[in-house]
């Protein structure tokens, strides 16, 4: 069995980049923001891209240098590089080993966060749910999500 493995590759470019079914790798500095629907985007250590970013697909791999607000649903989020914006991650798999200067939002079935963040950190891991639930009602303290968006963000990354 043969796979191809079909990348659009993006080098130094200005504007914005929306692209759909496609998977994306940046290798150059990119002035302007990178919408990706249903395909995967990889930002090599050498990229840089001054703009936002938005993923809705298989994966995210950001290992170079991002100057804007990074959103994601993905399976598998991995975050090596640097990012001056806030984070907004949902994912089966999300792992921060970079430095995040901003706020970062996750709500992941599996979590690893052994990176640097500057800003709040509001994150949930459904893994850790019950024991969420538990805290919340042994020290009567509020609850900053309800339970109904917990479940449907979870059927969300069940059913994709």
């Amino acid at each position: 069995m043969i796979y191809i493995l079909y990348l659009l590759e993006i080098k130094d470019t200005t504007g914005n980049i929306n692209v759909e079914n496609e998977n994306v790798v940046v290798v150059g500095n990119v002035k302007g923001d990178i919408s990706v629907l249903e395909g995967s985007l990889i930002v090599v250590d050498s990229a840089k891209i001054k703009g936002s970013i938005s993923v809705f697909g298989d994966s995210l791999v950001i290992m170079g240098n991002v100057k804007g607000d990074v959103s994601a649903v993905c399976n598998k989020i991995i975050i090596n590089g640097n990012i001056e914006g806030d984070v907004s991650l949902i994912g089966k798999y999300v792992q921060n080993n970079g430095n995040i200067e901003g706020n970062l939002s996750v709500i992941a079935i599996n979590f690893e966060n052994k990176g640097n963040v500057e800003g709040e950190k509001n994150i949930i891991s459904l893994r850790a749910l019950p024991y969420i639930l538990k805290h919340k009602e042994s020290k009567k303290h509020t609850f900053k999500y309800k339970l109904s968006d917990i479940f449907l963000v979870l059927s969300i990354l069940i059913l994709s």
